[in-house]
């Protein structure tokens, strides 16, 4: 059994469980897949930063049950649901996106399954506001689980949605994906295009609710699938190992094209974070990534 953390952030608007309008939570989404069903299953929960600072600040851990202070809101599972979705939070809402679907072509379960990229989204909205839930909750196609009775609970219901309603569908399936949030805007990158083709690059047109498709990064056009990501202020940054780093501004005048902004390659693995450094004006950045030691798996670093 395969088993993900994503760390979420926080979102907008007052969310679950905040009766405080100064309290704040952390959302994390864990995602767990059956190596040999292809059995997923995410799980939404949340966390209260001044919960979360007593726990770091404890000295005795013993003395706070951290899994009761772990709110779980929501989560979804079953052989419809895909895998390896990618996963951003969005304003107010945390959104899956993607993903593999395994498909029984003979409807048996001893037969093999074919693999289906995702071209669905699906959200969980955060935001405890009834209109809100109410907008949202009453026109998706609700099939993920409702909060658990002990948990807070919403007259509108709640769970995970599939999100046509609010998002459509993507115009290719995107096998883990990059979906994030640039500059107030939703884009979903593929993680690469040796098995599915263009596009591979979308964003997400609030105003009119559909898709559009962007040009792939120059990267794609290989049959590299170790690629690197960073989001660095407005731009969108991707690698391979062996290509430059390209860049796309999502605040550019007149955007939709990438262009070489370093010669070498990240020297990390999938997504990384950057954060700035206050004290240089924000011109430096530490980044947060993960490289793949040989024989040992994946390890930290800082650049």
């Amino acid at each position: 059994m395969e088993r993900r953390l994503r760390v979420m952030g926080i979102p907008e608007g007052a969310v679950a469980g905040d009766t405080d309008t100064n309290s704040k939570s952390l959302y994390i989404c864990t995602y767990k897949c059956n190596s040999r069903s292809f059995h997923a299953r995410y799980d939404i929960s949340a966390i209260g930063l001044s919960d979360l600072s007593s726990i770091l600040k404890s000295k005795s851990q013993l003395k706070i049950d951290k899994l009761e202070l772990l709110r779980k809101l929501a989560s979804v599972e079953g052989k419809d649901v895909p895998y390896d979705t990618g996963c951003c939070l969005f304003g107010s809402q945390i959104l899956l996106a993607g993903g593999r679907k395994p498909e029984d072509l003979e409807q048996d379960d001893t037969s093999l399954y074919e693999l289906d990229a995702g071209t669905q989204i699906y959200l969980f909205e955060a935001d405890d506001n009834e209109k809100t839930k109410a907008k949202v909750y009453n026109h998706g196609n609700r099939f993920g689980s409702f909060p658990p009775p002990h948990s807070h609970s919403h007259s509108h219901g709640g769970g995970i949605i599939k999100g046509g309603c609010c998002y459509g569908e993507l115009h290719q399936g995107k096998p883990q994906p990059l979906v994030v949030e640039v500059a107030g805007k939703l884009f979903v990158l593929s993680s690469g295009p040796v098995d599915f083709p263009s596009p591979a690059f979308e964003e997400f047109n609030s105003n009119k609710g559909i898709w559009t498709t962007l040009p792939d990064p120059p990267p794609y056009t290989g049959d590299c699938r170790d690629f690197s990501y960073a989001i660095v202020g407005t731009k969108i940054m991707v690698s391979t190992p062996i290509s430059s780093v390209f860049c796309f501004d999502a605040d550019a005048p007149n955007p939709g094209q990438w262009s070489v902004c370093c010669a070498e390659p990240f020297p990390f693995e999938g997504k990384a974070l950057v954060l700035d450094l206050e004290e240089d004006d924000n011109r430096n950045k530490i980044v947060f990534g993960y490289e793949r030691i040989p024989g040992h798996g994946y390890d930290s670093s800082v650049n």
